[in-house]
Parts: C-alpha cells; sequence; structure tokens
C-alpha cells in the first residue's frame, strides 16, 4: 500500500566474535571457537556464521582447549576458574578453581581425558577432565609460562615461558627430566617433529632452535629476524611449499647428519615462512597482504599473534592482532614453460579466506560487484582503519582486503557495471573480456583517492592533490563506466578526477593484446599517465579535470545529479545566537559540473530546523 509502513526480515548479519586471544580449530575442520570478550563463540568455518555463543563468567577469557573428538570445550578465565562445555550444545558440565593466578595457555591430550594448565603463577597443573581433580603439579619456572605441550606418544609434557626455558616433563615419574636453555628472551611458541624426537622452540628473540629429546641436546640455532608468536611443524606428505625431503635424506640421517625437519614461523612482521632445520635456510615466504612495497606492507603491518596447522595438513590459519583469522591453503601452481617435466607443478601458500572477528567503528558501507547494480555481490566496509574490507554478501566472509590507504578510511563510493564477457551489448566496446564487475572510491585521512577494483581488490589509480582529509567521495551517475570522481575534504576543496580513461586503460591492460604488450613494453604508460607504486605493480595517477574552493569550512557531503550535470555539496558549522546555546546547521551549495562555478548557496533556515 502506497504509504505504508514496510517491515525488513534480516537475513544474515556481520556481528563481533573474536576480540584477539586464543582461536582454537576442530580436528574435523568444521568449528572454530574463539574468544570474543567474556564469552566463546562457536563459528562455522565454512559460512562465518555464529552457531551458538557459550556464555563464561563475566571475566574476560584467557585461553582455550578443544578436545580431540570434537565434543568437549574447556575455557579460562581471570576469575581462576576452569570451565568445561559440550561443544555441541553449550551446556555448562563444570567447573572449579585451578591457579593462583591467570591461565595463559592449555592444551589436551591425545585421548582427551588430560588438561594441562600453564598459569601465571609458574606452575604447570594436570587435571582429569571427567573428575575435575588434579593429577600433576609442577613447579620450577621463574616466570609466568606462556606456553605447554602434550607429547602425542609418549608421557611427557612440555612447557616454556618468559623466564627464557624450556622444560620437559615426564608425566610417569612426576618430575622435570630436562632444562633446556638457549634462548635469551620469552619462549613463545612450541612445536613437534613427525617423528616426535625433534623439539622446536621459537621466541622473543628472533631465533628457533632445535632440541634433541633423546640426548636433549640443542641441534640447531635458525635466526628468523623476527619474534616468533607462533609455529608449527610440517606433518610428512603435506604439499607446503619446498618441503620435499630429498632421497638422501634417510641415508644422510643414518650417518649422523643434522636432523631434518620443516616448520613454519609468524609473527611481528605479518609474514608466514618456512623454515628447514639442518640448513638452517628459509625455503618459501608468502607474499604479504596488499603486495611487498613499502607503502603497501606499512598499511598491512598486522603482526600475527599465533599460527594454526589447518586439518590433513591443508594449510595454516594465521591470527592477526586486529582480530582477523587468515586461511592460507596450499595450491598447485603450473611451472613456466620449458621446465622439466619432474618439476610441471609447484605449490604456494595461498590467502583464500579471511574472517574478520571485529570489524570495529564503521565509517562507510556500500554495495558493489554482482550480474547488475540490483543484484551485488559484495559489501565494502570502512571500518576505524587503513584497510577496507570486502564481504561476500551469501557467506559475509572477507574475500579480499583493499591496502592502500595510510591513514583511516572516511568515504566511499562505488559502481556495478555487471561481468560481461560475451563481446555484446553497448558496454562491450570497453569492457568486454573483462573480469571485473565495478569499482569502489575511497578517501581517508592521508588525503588521497583510491579507485579498487572489485572483486579482485586491485588499485587502479590514485589521486593525490588534497592537502587535507578526504571526507567525501562520489562517482558520476549517468553511463556506465562513471566518467569520473568528485572529492572533497577537510581542504576546503572540491577536485573532479578523470575516471572513464582511466578504467578503459585498466580494461584494455587486462585483454590479451595488452598483456601481450605489457611483456614487449614494461615502461608503457597509460594515457601518459605518472606511475605511483601501490602493492606489488604501479597504477595511474588520477588526473584533475576540475578544482574550486567550495567553501570557507570542510565539506562533509557531496553528491552528483542523475545526469552529471551538476554537483552539491555541504559542510557542517556552529552558530550561537542571544537566545539559544550552540547549535549545528547546515550549509549546501550546488556547482555546474562543466565549469565549476557555484549556482546557489543555500544555508538551512530556522523553520526547516524546527
Amino acid at each position: 500500500m502506497e504509504g505504508g509502513k514496510q517491515n525488513y526480515k534480516k537475513v544474515s548479519v556481520l556481528e563481533p566474535y573474536f576480540t584477539g586471544g586464543a582461536a582454537r580449530i576442530t580436528r574435523d575442520g568444521k568449528l572454530l571457537a574463539c574468544v570474543c570478550g567474556e564469552e566463546v563463540k562457536v563459528v562455522d568455518i565454512a559460512t562465518g556464521a555464529v552457531l551458538r555463543t557459550i556464555e563464561g563468567d563475566t571475566e574476560p577469557i584467557t585461553a582455550l582447549a578443544v578436545s580431540p573428538d570434537c565434543k568437549t570445550l574447556v575455557a579460562a578465565s581471570r576469575s581462576l576458574m576452569l570451565r568445561v562445555y559440550d561443544l555441541q550444545t553449550g551446556q555448562l558440565k563444570r567447573s572449579w578453581r585451578v591457579h593462583k593466578a591467570a591461565v595463559a595457555d592449555m592444551a589436551i591430550d591425545a585421548s582427551g581425558g588430560y588438561v594441562a594448565t600453564a598459569s601465571a603463577d609458574r606452575t604447570i597443573k594436570v587435571w582429569d577432565l571427567e573428575a575435575g581433580f588434579c593429577t600433576h603439579s609442577f613447579t620450577g619456572h621463574s616466570g609466568v609460562v606462556l606456553r605447554v605441550m602434550f607429547h602425542p606418544k609418549q608421557l611427557q609434557l612440555f612447557s616454556g615461558g618468559d623466564d627464557s626455558e624450556v622444560r620437559v616433563w615426564d608425566l610417569v615419574e612426576k618430575r622435570c627430566t630436562a632444562t633446556l636453555q638457549a634462548h635469551f628472551s620469552a619462549v613463545t611458541c612450541l612445536a613437534l617433529s613427525p617423528d616426535g624426537w625433534l623439539l622446536l622452540s621459537g621466541g622473543r628473540d628472533k631465533v628457533v632452535v632445535a632440541w634433541d629429546l633423546r640426548t636433549s641436546s640443542k641441534v640447531a640455532t635458525i635466526p628468523v629476524y623476527e619474534a616468533v608468536e607462533g609455529m608449527v611443524c610440517c606433518p610428512l606428505g603435506s604439499t607446503f611449499p619446498n618441503t620435499e625431503r630429498p632421497p638422501t635424506a634417510g641415508a644422510a640421517a643414518k650417518q649422523g647428519a643434522k636432523k631434518m625437519a620443516f616448520f613454519a614461523t609468524a609473527g611481528e612482521k605479518g609474514r608466514i615462512k618456512l623454515w628447514r632445520t639442518d640448513t638452517a635456510t628459509c625455503v618459501y615466504e608468502c607474499e604479504p597482504e596488499g603486495g611487498s612495497s613499502t607503502a603497501a606492507a606499512a598499511a598491512a603491518a598486522r603482526e600475527y599473534t599465533d599460527l594454526c596447522l589447518l586439518p590433513a595438513g591443508a594449510g595454516l590459519m594465521a591470527t592477526t592482532g586486529d582480530a582477523r583469522l587468515l586461511f592460507y591453503y596450499c595450491e598447485q601452481t603450473p611451472s613456466p614453460s620449458g621446465a622439466s617435466s619432474s618439476s610441471s607443478s609447484s605449490s604456494s601458500l595461498v590467502l583464500r579466506r579471511q574472517l574478520v572477528g571485529n570489524i570495529d567503528e564503521v565509517t562507510d558501507v556500500r554495495l558493489v560487484g554482482g550480474a547488475s547494480p540490483l543484484t551485488p555481490s559484495h559489501i565494502a566496509v570502512a571500518s576505524n582503519c587503513e584497510v577496507i574490507r570486502l564481504f561476500e554478501m551469501g557467506s559475509m566472509s572477507c574475500t579480499t582486503s583493499l591496502v592502500g590507504h595510510k591513514d583511516t578510511v572516511l568515504a566511499m563510493d562505488a559502481a556495478t557495471w555487471g561481468r560481461d564477457n560475451s563481446g555484446q551489448g553497448a558496454s562491450s566496446s570497453w569492457h568486454s573480456g573483462w573480469d571485473q564487475e565495478g569499482v569502489v572510491v575511497s578517501g581517508g585521512k592521508d588525503a588521497e583517492v583510491h579507485v579498487w577494483a572489485v572483486p579482485s581488490g586491485r588499485c587502479l589509480g590514485v589521486g593525490v592533490g588534497h592537502v587535507g582529509a578526504v571526507s567525501a567521495v562520489a562517482l558520476g551517475r549517468k553511463g556506465s563506466p562513471p566518467k569520473f570522481i568528485v572529492s572533497a575534504g577537510a581542504d576546503k576543496l572540491l577536485k573532479v578526477w578523470d575516471l572513464a580513461n582511466l578504467l578503459e586503460a585498466a580494461a584494455a591492460s587486462a585483454s590479451p593484446e595488452g598483456v601481450e604488450a605489457a611483456k614487449r613494453s614494461k615502461k608503457a604508460k597509460a594515457n601518459d599517465q605518472q606511475a605511483l607504486p601501490v602493492g606489488k605493480q604501479a597504477v595511474a595517477s588520477l588526473r584533475v579535470s576540475a578544482a574550486v574552493a567550495g567553501h570557507d569550512k570542510d565539506i562533509n557531503t557531496v553528491a552528483v545529479a542523475p545526469n552529471d550535470s551538476l554537483i552539491a555539496t555541504g559542510r557542517w558549522h556552529h552558530y550561537r545566537s542571544c537566545k539559544q546555546p550552540l547549535r549545528n546547521t547546515r550549509t549546501s551549495a550546488q556547482w555546474l559540473c562543466l565549469s565549476m562555478t557555484p549556482l546557489l548557496l543555500q544555508p538551512e533556515s530556522q523553520a526547516t530546523r524546527r
């Protein structure tokens, strides 16, 4: 009914489910248990949806552990209580007090019947999960115990603390059998080789030490050149890059050579690296998010806080300092032409999924992509940071991060033209064969305007020229693609940027002819524009077609008429009258797009405000 009220049904929701700390994957690879403040969120990895919320005891959760049978969840909080839940229903089974200080880490043994807790009170305890009593209590560390790990086959327990020591505990004799000292800073992670006899310890002294458990001696020291926060050993038969064991490895081991194992590290630099113990060399390094350039790497510099092995050795899950979960999968890539048949393919670690646990304060949202503007495929979300996230509409999982801004993104606009690979239709003259569906335009506190392709997330162009924060951007609304971008901000300037030529050049470079031309001449520049490095590739610099001083104060909003003939701008300012306190009011202006001359200046009247 015309003028009637409409109600909308919620289809999906993007809610906070991870605030940093522990995140544990079940052995079957289906569920993910995440710390969310005082609660534990159980997330479906396939869809990214929160299946259930497990209430805590009103105190922040400090440690998590999931049993090997994927049925039991154990959580410890600052209340010094250990709580055991049914992972499938979220029901609390039992709880008890465990330490005199907070629990920093937990581990459940291979049988699923015992849990070891490492605490800030410098002790380690082993508990019977079914009965809830303590079976072992170990003391010896002189500082906070940060990591604890069971041996999967032997009755042994390993621990590492901020006293730079690694200790080996015998669960039968209930005593410390070895104190391994080689680190000069806190030991933050432990890992065991596939054969169970080589222990790896990593710390904030930027080295990984390999220990022979038979002799309790140091085998190798591997400098990794960053503080290590997470480490895993690559299992035998896995497809991790460059981790093939040479045919002579077994013979060399018998002759007394150094024991060989491959392991992955993650830490303060936000990169995953694969290492080999016998040669102490890095065999593979993942490309950082956003490329390898200095600016992009600085924008995406999110310290990794943990690293987990995905089930069946399919890849790795890295936890970042800004509460994201990054899923890297091992994928086979074809070798260059001319390679031998034995090396026809190679593997690489590829970032395929991102689960953003906490978006923070949202500054702007846009719908983009899809077959048409009426059926968008992605949601572009700008939050209180310099990175824009693209979320898939169906699963609400983050597919791409748009990295390039150097400060907080304040405003966005988006345009969608769909994908046309048929070579037919009015729009096929410029984007036929191009696999991009739309663009996102963003402005931020770094005084730059960026143009991004969707869904690839590649930066197509950068506009530099504002001398203050860009707080408003708008795309032309007539035609496909949009012909221009309008930006305004704290410098009181209104700028119009040419976009049509940029998009046509990007589409042409993606065609087979464009790819061949790029190979023949790497020095060619599209449209005679200066190149700016963003990420791994150089992108074009946006060209200003018009600029004018718009207002006498900051411009906060801008809009373009449907026929692209007018541009409207607005700002907020304060005024004070003799009878009224300080108030907010708006002043708007309209501009003729071709000449950028003001047509109308309209302050909001007092009657309108009322």
